[in-house]
């Protein structure tokens, strides 16, 4: 079974979306990381926020960021110059 094999670390763009309106579909992407079981001991999740998962595993750091290819959202540009 795959998921007995990974460790997932993940993070839904669709979080503070959800809590706010009513959706249908899935208007909003998300992102994760898959780090392998016997790895575990050695994986660190250092931070987590809706467009950001930074895992560190032994000395290497896996950055994964959400980025759309377009907006006109005022919000969603200041959440990129944060990034």
């Amino acid at each position: 079974m795959l998921t007995s094999r990974f460790l997932c670390f993940s993070k839904s763009a669709m979080d503070s979306a959800v809590s706010t309106d009513i959706f249908r579909g899935r208007p909003f992407g998300g992102l994760a990381v898959f780090i392998h079981t016997r790895l575990q001991h050695n994986v660190e999740l250092l931070y987590a926020a809706e467009r950001v998962l930074i895992v560190k595993c032994f000395n290497v750091l896996f950055v994964n960021v959400y980025l759309p290819c377009h907006s006109n959202d005022e919000a969603y540009d200041s959440s990129l110059c944060d990034i």
